[in-house]
């Protein structure tokens, strides 16, 4: 990752890592996180549990990135299977209120379920 980044205290400063691997997904990096061979940035929900027992650390404490989302996205007007549905409420339960997650349903303007 490369670019301009600011701190808390407002002061800005550039990153820019260098090195022979590069990945672009939580998938790619993780593993090179546990062994010890880079940085990434990745959704705090994802590395709690590490944060907590050692395994990584935080480089930038006290800094992160501007908020996300993350879209459930299921066909309009159709009915869904159970387990999708099933899948959805586990999903919003497991991430609701951990490290700021919000959770909210949009209603489906084509047949009014939420």
């Amino acid at each position: 990752m490369s670019g301009a980044s600011r701190a808390p205290q407002e002061k800005w400063f550039a990153v820019k890592p260098s090195g022979p691997l590069r990945a672009n997904t939580s998938d790619g990096s993780m593993p090179l996180l546990y062994a010890g061979m880079g940085i990434a940035v990745v959704p705090e929900f994802m590395i709690v549990e590490e944060l907590a027992d050692g395994r990584i650390e935080r480089l930038l404490d006290g800094w992160a990135l501007p908020g996300g989302a993350i879209h459930w996205v299921t066909p309009p007007g159709t009915r869904r299977h159970l387990r999708v549905n099933l899948l959805g409420e586990y999903l919003a339960a497991k991430l609701a209120g951990k490290n700021g997650v919000s959770v909210r349903a949009a209603s489906n303007e084509s047949d009014g379920r939420r």
